[in-house]
C-alpha cells in the first residue's frame, strides 16, 4: 500500500505578519473610521499583513507606550499625539535613521516643511525617531454664523488688533433669552481637565503678541518669560475668564466640555486646530455652517507648528513592515483623504500644495506653514509634559486671583531650574 498525504496549497503569501498599531485615533469620530478604512485597504493590497489596532486614550498615550516597550511588547507602529521629543528620552522609539538613509537620506527629510524636523528629532543628535504624519496649527477660530448674527466682521487679512477683538467679544457675550443672565459667551478654552492644552493655547497668545513661546529661546536652553509682550498676552488671556467672556466652569473644563460648548454655539470663539474644527462641526450635527480660522489678536501673526507623527516602538518585532505601512499611510493620496474627512493637514510639502485645490476651507491653515510658524520647545524637552502642566497650573492660579507677575516669575524660576537639572 502507498500512503498518499494530501497537500494543501495556500493562496496567501508567506510569511504572515501581524502588525500592532498603537493610536489614540481609533476611538475618535470621524478620524477612527477613516483610519480603519485605510488599514483595511492596506491589508487587501498586502494579504500577508494583518494590522491589529491598539486603542488608547490620548491622556494615557505616553505611559501606555512606555509600559509596552519596557515590558517587552513594543508596538510596531505608534501614532504619536504630540511631538516625539517628549518620548525620545524615554527610550521608547526606534531610531529611524537607517530606514531614512535607505529611502533617500536628506532628500527624504526634505519632503517635509521647515520646522517639521524639530518635532520628530533628538535635540542633541538630530536623528529622527518619528516621521511627521499630520500638521497642526493652533489659532483663533470664529463661528461665522454667530458673527453674522451679531454683526461681527472678519477683516480680509484675518488680523484683529486687541481692541477689535474685544469689540467682537462684547457683541458675542449676551443674554439671548432675556432673563437677565448671560447665556452666550465670546470665548471658550480648556482648563484643569487638560493643563497641557492650556499651555499650548497660552503659548499661541504670547507668539501672536510678538512674544515667545513661554519665554524659551531658540535653542530651548534658557527661559526669559518676563518680557512685556508675554506678560501682556497672559493678562489678555486671563481677562477673558475673569471679566466674564467665558462660560462658567472654565477653570475645571476639559476638552470634552470645551468642544461641546463651541459646537452648541454657547461660545463664539476658541483657539483650536484643524482637527478640532472638524470635531466641533461633527458635534454640532450640522448646526454650524462655517468655523473660520484667523490670527490671534496682536502684531506677531505667529503660531507654533505642531505635528502628530508616526513612530516605531523600540524593539518592535516587525520594523520593516511597520516602515512600509507608515509610508503608505503618509502618501499624499492617503493624507489628503484623511484631511477631507477630519480636517487635519498633511505633512509633506507636495501634499500641502494640493490643499487649497482639494479643500479650499483649509487654505488659511496651510498658509501658516510659510512664514508664520515657529518651533515651540515642547517638541524637544524630555520633561515638557511636566513643564506644560506647570504652565497650565500657573494660568489656574492667575484665574483664581493671584498676582499675575508673581505667578509668572515663579514659573520662570521653576522652568529655568528644570532646564539646569
Amino acid at each position: 500500500y502507498t500512503l498518499i498525504m494530501p497537500v494543501f496549497v495556500s493562496n496567501f503569501p508567506y510569511p504572515l505578519y501581524t502588525i500592532q498599531f498603537f493610536s489614540h485615533r481609533f476611538g475618535e469620530t470621524p478620524y477612527g473610521d477613516i483610519l480603519r478604512q485605510q488599514i483595511a485597504e492596506y491589508e487587501k493590497i498586502n494579504p500577508n499583513i494583518k494590522v491589529e489596532p491598539i486603542e488608547v486614550p490620548v491622556g494615557e498615550l505616553e505611559i501606555k507606550l512606555q509600559t509596552m516597550v519596557m515590558g517587552g511588547e513594543p508596538p510596531d507602529v505608534a501614532f504619536l499625539a504630540q511631538s516625539s521629543g517628549i518620548l525620545i528620552a524615554k527610550g521608547v522609539l526606534m531610531n529611524l535613521e537607517p530606514f531614512i538613509e535607505k529611502a533617500g537620506g536628506q532628500a527624504y527629510k526634505d519632503k517635509f516643511p521647515d520646522g517639521a524636523a524639530s518635532t520628530v528629532s533628538d535635540f542633541e543628535t538630530g536623528d529622527w525617531y518619528a516621521i511627521p504624519a499630520e500638521t497642526q496649527f493652533w489659532t483663533l477660530v470664529v463661528n461665522m454664523d454667530l458673527a453674522k448674527e451679531v454683526g461681527v466682521a472678519i477683516p480680509e487679512s484675518r488680523v484683529w488688533t486687541w481692541e477689535e477683538f474685544m469689540e467682537a467679544a462684547e457683541k458675542f457675550t449676551r443674554d439671548v433669552d432675556n432673563d437677565g443672565v448671560i447665556d452666550h459667551w465670546a470665548y471658550t478654552n480648556y482648563g484643569e481637565g487638560c493643563l497641557d492644552c492650556v499651555a499650548m493655547v497660552v503659548g499661541q497668545w504670547m507668539l501672536a503678541n510678538g512674544g515667545t513661546w513661554w519665554g524659551f529661546n531658540d535653542t530651548c536652553t534658557e527661559v526669559d518669560l518676563m518680557i512685556p509682550e508675554n506678560i501682556e498676552a497672559f493678562k489678555h488671556y486671563i481677562s477673558l475668564g475673569t471679566d466674564g467672556y467665558q462660560p462658567p466652569g472654565y477653570i475645571e473644563r476639559g476638552g470634552g466640555d470645551h468642544y461641546r460648548l463651541f459646537a452648541e454655539g454657547a461660545a463664539a470663539m476658541a483657539v483650536t486646530h484643524p482637527g478640532g474644527v472638524a470635531r466641533t462641526i461633527g458635534l454640532s450635527e450640522g448646526s454650524i455652517s462655517e468655523l473660520r480660522p484667523i490670527f490671534l489678536p496682536g502684531p506677531g501673526q505667529k503660531v507654533s507648528l505642531y505635528t502628530e507623527s508616526w513612530g516605531i516602538g523600540d524593539g518592535a518585532e516587525h520594523p520593516e513592515e511597520a516602515w512600509d505601512l507608515i509610508n503608505w499611510l503618509n502618501s499624499d493620496e492617503k493624507a489628503l483623504e484623511r484631511m477631507k474627512i477630519q480636517g487635519t493637514l498633511p505633512a509633506t510639502i507636495t501634499a500641502f500644495s494640493k490643499v487649497e485645490e482639494i479643500a479650499p476651507e483649509n487654505a488659511f491653515w496651510a498658509g501658516l506653514a510659510n512664514g508664520h510658524s515657529e518651533q515651540a520647545c515642547y517638541h524637544y524637552l524630555p520633561n515638557s509634559l511636566e513643564m506644560m502642566t506647570w504652565m497650565g497650573q500657573t494660568a489656574t492660579r492667575a484665574y483664581q486671583g493671584e498676582d499675575i507677575e508673581t505667578v509668572l516669575n515663579e514659573l520662570e524660576e521653576k522652568l529655568s531650574q528644570a532646564l539646569v537639572e
